[in-house]
């Protein structure tokens, strides 16, 4: 779910670099704001989805159960990356 809304954030990227015009009757306030609520939920998904895995690494009675636990973890910290990474880049990279 968090790498869906992840990549729902960069919906943008076509209309930006081709400089195609938005559909009739909407802004790029209306986009930005969109964009910023599936990059929320991307972050509400990969937060619950890594403290979910160490819950249930955690709470596991087998090896199985703790590898998968690890695992969400893992997939839930890699999207909080994906989505805060490129965010504090394009940030600091314009100020330089």
């Amino acid at each position: 779910m968090g790498l869906a809304l992840w990549l729902l954030s960069y919906a943008w990227i076509p209309w930006g670099l081709l400089g195609s015009p938005l559909p009739e009757g909407y802004e790029w306030q209306d986009v930005r704001n969109v964009l910023l609520t599936f990059e929320l939920g991307a972050l509400t998904a990969g937060a619950a989805s890594a403290w979910l895995g160490i819950v249930g690494a955690q709470r596991a009675k087998d090896a199985a159960g703790r590898r998968q636990g690890r695992r969400h973890a893992l997939l839930g910290g890699m999207v909080i990356l994906l989505v805060l990474v490129p965010n504090l880049l394009g940030a600091v990279l314009p100020a330089l």
